[in-house]
């Protein structure tokens, strides 16, 4: 794959095909000399071979950066720290893996006060202990903006591989939980709305990575990824092949229905684009037996919704006038 012209710039090149690079010139030369590679560049996380051992390792990275990510005036430092870990957590989340450890590197202003350095910190440890993730490391450095780094590690449950592009025609289209709660929270907040549902801001300020929910889906799936960038972004980078996609299928909460009628919005489009949902999107044959998903509402208090088919080729899928997931470089 040859390099883009120098003075090209990142806006004009785009996220995936920057990452379809990246993976291309790391990996031709890194999969066939370092054998400890499993899994490269293109997923949810890497997995490496421990040296000397049966064991596997899974590693990611995530990034949170101030007005790109959050605004202060939307959330504090706490919910900051939280989300910092939800979004990396919601990556393990997505291989079937559990976590290990993880170090944070934070990278904030001189003038940022210790409460609400303090506050960040207890962020961190609230989800460090609700997902048995212990903080190990890290590192602190100053900078204008408040940007937070972190790594995390975990290992395969039952030595199971999950990956991207595993899906088997005639599979299932599943999504846990509901979409598009977190997009209407920022669009709403963007457009200096005051009066937001609460359901609606804690989607979007702290979700929950659904972690111990993958673990009991991992049985069935073929393949599955978490939706960060929203389902209209997202599904096309965990199929291999094409999609069949029902609407009215998308799992719509009543309360965004309701509040997306005071704002005279359309709710499936806003689940459709969404965007950083953290639910978890996955193949599995269908149906899917009856009593697994009635002890899954059970134990999680969440449904899981079909919402189409995997097809031989093409994407026969939901289509918007304004249809933009998140873009980096956009």
């Amino acid at each position: 794959m040859k390099p883009y012209p120098k003075n090209l710039k990142l806006s004009q090149i785009g996220e995936d095909k920057l990452l379809q690079w990246l993976a291309h010139f790391f990996g031709e030369t890194f999969q066939s000399r370092f054998h400890q590679i499993l899994l490269g560049p293109g997923d949810d996380a890497a997995i490496l071979q421990m040296l000397g051992s049966s064991k596997k390792l899974v590693i990611t990275t995530d990034t949170l950066v101030e007005n790109v990510h959050f605004r202060r005036e939307w959330m504090d430092m706490e919910k900051v720290g939280k989300r910092a870990m939800a979004q990396n957590l919601s990556d393990l989340a997505a291989m079937g893996a559990k976590p290990l450890g993880c170090v944070i590197s934070l990278v904030c202003s001189p003038e940022m006060t210790f409460g609400d350095f303090w506050d960040f910190a207890k962020g961190l440890k609230a989800y460090s202990l609700l997902y048995q993730t212990p903080l190990v490391g890290g590192n602190l450095s100053r900078g204008n903006l408040t940007m937070i780094c972190g790594t995390f590690l975990g290992e395969p449950l039952k030595d199971r591989l999950i990956e991207r592009k595993k899906d088997k025609i005639g599979d299932g289209i599943f999504v846990t939980g509901t979409l598009g709660e977190s997009r209407a929270a920022l669009l709403a907040q963007i457009n200096g709305i005051k009066e937001i549902p609460k359901s609606l801001l804690e989607r979007y300020s702290h979700p929950s990575p659904r972690l111990w929910e993958s673990h009991k889906l991992l049985p069935f799936v073929h393949t599955m990824m978490d939706i960060s960038d929203g389902l209209q972004k997202d599904l096309p980078r965990l199929l291999h092949h094409g999609a069949q996609i029902k609407l009215e299928n998308l799992p719509v909460s009543p309360e965004l229905k309701l509040f997306c009628k005071t704002m005279d919005w359309d709710p499936y489009e806003i689940a459709w684009i969404g965007g950083e949902d953290f639910e978890l999107l996955f193949t599995a044959p269908t149906p899917l037996p009856e009593n697994f998903q009635k002890s899954f509402f059970q134990e999680f208090k969440l449904p899981i919704t079909q919402i189409g088919w995997v097809t031989q080729g093409g994407f026969e899928v939901p289509s918007f006038k304004e249809e933009k997931g998140f873009e980096h470089f956009q």
